[in-house]
């Protein structure tokens, strides 16, 4: 029998075109009038067509369209994520929190994060934000395994526990979006963490970008009015993960971390060598 291509979508489906949950196709059913309408099912279990539904995510930029980076790209987002890291090592080394940071830092931290939230607001998410929140994990990742002397089951059982104390603060407070981006910088660094122990790191690339993208995307797409605040806030949550496991992993030494992160940043620059 000749297989068909199917023309009909639940709301499930719409999701997982969308990168997204049935919750928030459901939510986009209820609050946008031009939602396409309900062919068949009932309206416990709505069916739509797939090309009017695939048209509508395309008309409210709902619709990922995703592309591994190419080296050039990753290394741009690696450079960019070893700046961040130094922008934001002195507000950790003084034992502050990300908010306070934000307000006490230096005159040049506070430009270069001025900076970085004005790009948030017209970064694109999967091109730009993503493949920035993969190479903090990755450096996070390194750094736990400085840290743990590579120990899988060490590392699993820190940023597991990390992670639960992230959710259980976004749980606490739905409308804080830097506690959610906190779950979602864990999250990426637990993908990252994978390549620790991959006979060819390079070759898991493709599958994390995609995995952190996803992630990244429901995430955007999920509270679209305030896109460029989430990409912000993911940035800053991932780049704060970073130097809060990158500082004692290097005995918390300041001139030490800095030249550390400017070594990574030259390498790059000079040979391409991530």
């Amino acid at each position: 029998m000749t297989p068909t291509t199917t023309t009909h979508v639940t709301l499930s489906q719409i999701a997982r075109i969308a990168w997204t949950g049935r919750a928030a196709v459901a939510d986009w059913r209820r609050r946008h009038g031009d939602f396409p309408p309900r062919t068949g099912g009932t309206e416990a279990s709505p069916l739509f067509d797939r090309a009017a539904a695939e048209q509508w995510l395309l008309a409210r930029d709902r619709l990922p369209r995703f592309t591994t980076p190419a080296p050039a790209d990753r290394a741009d987002a690696r450079l960019a994520g070893l700046q961040l890291t130094r922008t934001l090592m002195p507000g950790v080394l003084a034992g502050q929190f990300v908010n306070d940071y934000e307000t006490t830092a230096t005159q040049d931290a506070r430009t270069a994060l001025a900076l970085l939230r004005d790009h948030a607001c017209v970064a694109d998410t999967l091109t730009q934000t993503a493949p920035l929140l993969l190479e903090l994990g990755c450096l996070t990742a390194s750094a736990l395994a400085t840290l743990n002397g590579y120990d899988r089951d060490r590392i699993e059982a820190w940023l597991t526990a990390r992670e639960r104390t992230a959710r259980a603060a976004a749980l606490a407070d739905p409308g804080d979006i830097g506690a959610s981006t906190d779950v979602t910088a864990v999250e990426v660094t637990q993908i990252a963490a994978e390549a620790l122990w991959a006979a060819d790191r390079n070759a898991c690339y493709p599958q994390h970008a995609e995995r952190t993208a996803r992630r990244v995307w429901a995430q955007t797409s999920s509270r679209q009015r305030d896109a460029g605040r989430v990409r912000y806030e993911l940035a800053l949550s991932a780049g704060w993960l970073a130097a809060y496991v990158l500082a004692p992993a290097l005995g918390a030494d300041a001139q030490r971390i800095d030249a550390h992160l400017a070594a990574l940043s030259r390498r790059i620059i000079d040979t391409g060598d991530l």
